[in-house]
């Protein structure tokens, strides 16, 4: 058995690679973020859910037990 250490270094082309693939994600992003903030918007998408007579123990996540949430 060899116990040769094997090197680990990032070889050139590798790093290239990486470097060309993140430039163009960002790229790609700023694109289009610009093409969505050109499309003008006529109402903007907001929901508000207010929820009347809610106490801590009412949602199963925070204990409730007689009725599945």
């Amino acid at each position: 058995m060899s116990h040769e250490k094997k090197s680990h270094r990032i070889k050139p082309w590798q790093a290239f690679f990486v470097g060309t693939c993140g430039l163009l994600t960002a790229l790609l992003s700023l694109i289009g973020a610009g093409q969505a903030a050109a499309a003008e918007a006529k109402h903007p998408n907001i929901v508000i859910v207010m929820p009347d007579d809610v106490g801590y123990g009412d949602y199963a996540c925070l204990g409730a037990d007689d009725r599945p949430s």
